[in-house]
């Protein structure tokens, strides 16, 4: 299967599934279109170009890069 795009995110639907470690959602690790690794939203089994930085109702755990503390 070809990756697709979306919002200038290439969706690729081999890239690992994991499960964000703060609130536990469903995420799948892929590229921005700055190329930079970034974990994005999974919607009812769909991949997403919503990055979960954006969902996260964690998110302040992962400011400047230093994750769970």
């Amino acid at each position: 299967m070809m990756p697709r795009t979306l919002d200038g995110v290439v969706i690729d639907e081999t890239a690992r599934a994991a499960r964000c470690k703060v609130c536990g959602a469903s995420i799948w690790w892929g590229y921005t279109r700055e190329k930079k690794r970034c974990p994005f939203d999974i919607v009812d089994d769909a991949r997403t170009a919503v990055t979960h930085f954006s969902t996260c109702p964690e998110v302040r755990q992962f400011e400047h890069g230093r994750g769970k503390s």
